[in-house]
């Protein structure tokens, strides 16, 4: 029974199965978990440290390196059944296809190519989001950005007169594999005195009067229709929620990722629409 305790202590955090998972018929060194679990390296070490203290993992130094594997020792049965228990748990969870997907990308190149990359990590730049009632629009790219560029990018976003996040926005960013449930309507006063990178309008009320105080950062107004201005049936207004997040999606993460486009200060209009919300 302690045993059994002991272990369930040890798998009561999700980054922890997570790294399991990554160990799956792998031997990896925390510079080749590190792009793929998050930050700090400290974090990922404590995390293995506990693993390792349960029993579940094993651990051999070669060189610099230290490497990680699931443990096969047959003489502790409860350790043996657990990992044999979480072979076949969340293989279709998706956030389990992601972590594998980027690890087989991560593992492309060499090990000490790997920690080199990640003792160079750059600050992540911050992007912040505004349209009107911060209610669809600005919701999905500030979940789209964070979900697809989270490595380089932290958005945020606020309105001039914060409502509530659309329930279809939710909704068709749940589609996708995104959780954003949790999310609020956020006024633009909250952030004042923080510094962005970006500040992205999303209409035209927003572009017209977003406020001096995000002065001196890469202004752009890029414009979307307004998805929550849809009329029809369930499905009509979710088509549309749809066709807007994937504008959002394309639009915006390209003009992020520019090449060298993006470092003056000065103000700018592109997007596939310029619609008032």
């Amino acid at each position: 029974m302690k045993r059994h305790i002991e272990i369930s202590k040890a798998l009561a955090d999700q980054n922890r199965l997570r790294i399991l998972k990554l160990l799956e018929g792998r031997e990896l060194c925390v510079c080749q978990m590190l792009p793929v679990i998050g930050g700090p390296a400290s974090g990922i070490s404590r995390n293995l440290a506990i693993l390792k203290e349960a029993g579940l993992l094993e651990a051999q130094k070669e060189g610099r390196w230290i490497r990680y594997r699931l443990n096969q020792d047959r003489t502790d049965p409860a350790g043996r059944q657990t990992l044999d228990l979480i072979a076949g748990w969340l293989n279709d969870d998706p956030r389990i296809i992601k972590d594998r997907e980027e690890l087989e990308r991560v593992l492309k190149f060499p090990l000490e190519e790997i920690c080199l990359r990640n003792g160079k990590k750059k600050k992540k730049k911050k992007v912040l989001f505004l349209c009107t009632s911060n209610s669809s629009r600005s919701q999905m790219a500030e979940a789209l950005v964070n979900h697809d560029l989270g490595d380089r990018f932290e958005a945020y976003s606020a309105g001039m007169k914060p409502t509530t996040p659309h329930p279809a926005a939710l909704r068709v960013l749940a589609e996708i594999g995104i959780d954003h449930s949790r999310a609020r309507s956020k006024p633009m006063d909250e952030f004042d005195g923080q510094i962005f990178d970006h500040v992205i309008t999303l209409c035209h009320d927003a572009n017209d009067t977003c406020p001096v105080f995000f002065g001196g950062v890469k202004r752009a107004h890029i414009g979307f229709e307004d998805p929550a201005k849809a009329s029809g049936t369930e499905q009509e207004v979710l088509s549309i929620f749809r066709r807007v997040r994937d504008e959002i999606r394309k639009t915006i993460e390209a003009y992020l990722l520019a090449p060298g486009d993006n470092d003056s200060p000065e103000s700018e209009k592109i997007g596939p629409e310029n619609h008032p919300e």
